[in-house]
């Protein structure tokens, strides 16, 4: 198996599993962590991820 497709398998597990909501929620816990900075800090690392990885997908597809 290549890692292209194991990382198509992992995409498809997490999609499966609620990956849809993770960025809502991510989001309200990064608007409310204003008194805890390390999760602030975590919260706003896997935002920018997840929009990196969206752009790649996008600019994949054309």
């Amino acid at each position: 198996m290549s890692l292209g497709q194991k990382a198509e398998g992992l995409r498809r597990k997490i999609n499966a599993a609620g990956g849809d909501m993770a960025i809502p929620i991510l989001s309200a816990v990064n608007a409310a962590a204003d008194m805890c900075p390390p999760l602030k800090s975590a919260t706003s690392g896997a935002l920018f991820i997840i929009g990196e990885v969206q752009k790649f997908n996008e600019n994949k597809k054309e």
